[in-house]
């Protein structure tokens, strides 16, 4: 059974999403606050016996209360809490293998094998002892356990006290038997302790007139300090030990742990504040606008106004193509149904037809969505940050134009503003590098700061075709995944902020995420370690290095590779809220390595094909990939020209003839298609 499968036995019964990690720790436990299951890697455990194991952690999961053990042990006998504690656990796990196995018949087949197999392996540590010469606790460990497999004795009491673990239902009731275990372990230890000291005393009487010696009476008194000082407390009290027999057995359990298993990284998503990252759209367009002043731009702004001009009638073009989408699937989900008032206009056909009330047709409304987008400003953007900035500008537009709130961050560790990216972490939360998220476009805007900004992106563009590393926010590596990890808390606010059903985020990029992932661990002598991936390619299960999870939705996702990393933040935060997670992957060269493991990060796809992707990316320009590990969709458009959005006029010679025309228009309106890529594929998302 491969790691996943047991994760998922795992969370069917415990019939909730709970964390499942598999650790090198010598036994199991299950976490009961934060829901988290831990299990060992076994390096010779059969189906039964893991199923048995489980099945008892789970049936923690499920009936044990959040409860503080050392303070419910110290009620019991502050003076000596492990034992307390240790009979606690005998008789709660009496309870929660009955409850499980009465939610889930088919393990009471899997619990018997399974402790049938243990017994056989010695694992309690019975073989070759007299059952009888164990404590009252470790019989009732035995009895409930094994009980079917070896006779355990019982005093006529102590039977009573079986029957009731027997019946229990709750933990309250638990701990009160407890105390009755404990106060008659206790008056039992006594009693033995009582006898040996009469009989220790009958034995000097009767040697008294054998050795009277003061010297021997001395040695006697002190050999009986050493008995009492060894056998209980300082009062002269018998003081009680854990369960011998479970001791042996979580022993025996970590005997089989496998000592070679590669310890496996648990990363946790973690609960930050994005605001330290981003960067206001008033900074923004401060920053650009002070840059401007030293150049002359008056050239350009005749550029943009007639960009903008054309850009306006795209832009109708879209809302108007968004509303017939939208209104058609509202128009495809609508019902009919009869109101219950007479339509006069078919009384006359009473005779022959029984429907004679109106109808009405409900027509349901579309959900409310928003946008969130995320630009990647690295330096192998700048081949075509410009045509990005304006199918970006048209999109944010045509969003303003039928009232979808948006807001567009551009996400750079480059040019790093004045400010303290510390965050407070818990342990094994992904840290954050710092990096900016800049709010070049925002819903917020009024019409004049929109216009602003618009003007400072396109111009931006510009100094990017030419001067790209001189422009006012130069362009740095890809932080993507720092990037995906802020969009959790930017994805809530933003929902909540804008009173929104869905939120579509889009990541557009033309590479792979930087490599540096570090998780916080104060153990650890700088407080960080690795998310350890590897650097090629693997296969199967035992090929994964780390796993990523969700505290939320108690998702657990493994990976082998960086793009892995990439790719498990985009799913958990797709299954947290439900949201399309969209990517846009600009191809500069087909043959790049960013490509290949973008395309196929599992490495299953068959040899050659890269070569056949090329021939249609070729041809359509784009294309769309609905099974990507990561991306509820990725839609890989090539880039350069390919990526233009200015479609140019017609233009032919006047003289050309008739084949010149047709083929001249047909590539005309390919263009118009091509070049609306990224825009026609939202519109297909939220109509």
């Amino acid at each position: 059974m491969n790691i996943q499968s047991r994760n998922n036995l795992a969370k069917l019964l415990a019939t909730e999403d709970i964390s499942v990690e598999h650790k090198n720790i010598p036994t199991a436990y299950f976490d009961v606050k934060n829901r988290i299951l831990g299990l060992p890697i076994w390096k010779d455990a059969s189906k039964d016996v893991y199923d048995l194991l489980v099945g008892h952690e789970v049936g923690h999961a499920l009936f044990t209360p959040v409860s503080d053990f050392v303070a419910l042990a110290s009620e019991i006998d502050p003076n000596n809490i492990p034992a307390v504690k240790s009979y606690i656990n005998v008789v709660e796990d009496v309870r929660i293998e009955k409850k499980i196995k009465r939610k889930f018949p088919g393990l009471r087949r899997n619990f018997f094998k399974g402790y049938s197999e243990l017994v056989e392996r010695d694992f309690f540590g019975i073989e070759g002892r007299e059952i009888d010469s164990y404590s009252f606790i470790d019989r009732i460990n035995l009895h409930f356990k094994v009980g079917a497999h070896v006779d355990i004795p019982f005093s006529s009491i102590e039977k009573e006290i079986v029957d009731e673990i027997d019946r229990t239902e709750s933990f309250e009731r638990v701990l009160d038997i407890v105390k009755r275990i404990y106060d008659y372990e206790t008056e039992q230890s006594e009693d033995d302790e009582n006898d040996t000291t009469a009989s220790d005393d009958s034995d000097d009487s009767n040697d008294l007139d054998l050795s009277s010696d003061d010297n021997d009476s001395e040695t006697d008194d002190s050999d009986s300090e050493g008995d009492s000082a060894s056998s209980g407390s300082a009062s002269g009290e018998a003081e009680l030990s854990e369960s011998e027999t479970q001791s042996n057995f979580d022993d025996s359990l970590a005997g089989t742990v496998d000592p070679l298993a590669e310890e496996k990284t648990y990363a946790k998503i973690p609960s930050i504040n994005s605001d330290s990252f981003i960067v206001s759209y008033k900074d923004c367009m401060k920053k650009l606008e002070s840059a401007w002043d030293q150049l002359d731009v008056e050239s350009s702004k005749q550029e943009y106004a007639s960009w903008k001009k054309s850009n306006n009638k795209t832009v109708n073009y879209l809302v108007k193509g968004f509303e017939l989408k939208k209104s058609a699937t509202e128009y495809a989900r609508a019902s009919i149904s009869k109101t219950g008032v007479i339509d006069t206009n078919k009384i006359h056909s009473y005779k022959f037809n029984d429907d004679l009330f109106k109808r009405i047709t409900s027509i349901p409304s579309g959900k409310s969505h928003g946008l969130l987008m995320f630009l990647d400003w690295s330096g192998s953007m700048h081949e075509n940050i410009q045509d990005t900035i304006k199918q970006t500008i048209t999109l944010a537009s045509f969003c303003r134009k039928v009232n979808i709130p948006f807001e567009i961050y551009s996400f750079t560790d480059a040019n790093l503003v004045d400010r303290d990216y510390t965050l407070e972490y818990n342990n094994d939360d992904m840290m954050i590098d710092p990096f900016n998220l800049k709010n070049y476009l925002s819903s917020k805007m009024n019409n004049r700061e929109f216009d602003i900004a618009c003007w400072n992106l396109y111009f931006m563009g510009i100094q990017f075709e030419s001067y790209y590393w001189s422009a006012p926010d130069p362009l740095g590596s890809t932080p993507l995944n720092d990037a995906i990890l802020a969009s959790f808390d930017i994805y809530e606010k933003f929902k909540i902020n804008n009173n929104l059903e869905k939120v579509n985020v889009v990541y557009l990029t033309d590479g792979s995420s930087n490599s540096k992932n570090t998780v916080y661990d104060s153990s650890m002598e700088f407080g960080t370690k690795s998310l350890r991936t590897g650097w090629g390619y693997g296969y199967g299960d035992d090929d994964v290095c780390s796993y990523i999870t969700d505290p939320i939705t108690k998702h657990v996702i493994g990976i082998k590779t960086n793009a892995d990393v990439t790719n498990a933040l985009l799913k958990h935060l797709s299954l947290r809220y439900g949201t399309n997670v969209v990517g846009f992957f600009i191809v500069n060269r087909l043959g790049s390595s960013d490509l290949e493991r973008m395309l196929d990060p599992t490495n299953d796809k068959p040899y050659g094909f890269m070569k056949d992707f090329g021939k249609v990316i070729r041809k359509e320009k784009s294309v769309t990939i609905t099974d990507h590990p990561g991306y509820d969709e990725l839609y890989v458009i090539k880039g350069g020209k390919d990526l233009k959005v200015d479609a140019d006029g017609l233009k032919v010679n006047a003289d050309a003839s008739k084949r010149v025309l047709t083929t001249a228009f047909k590539k005309n309106q390919r263009s118009k298609v091509s070049n609306k890529v990224i825009l026609d594929n939202f519109i297909n998302l939220i109509a």
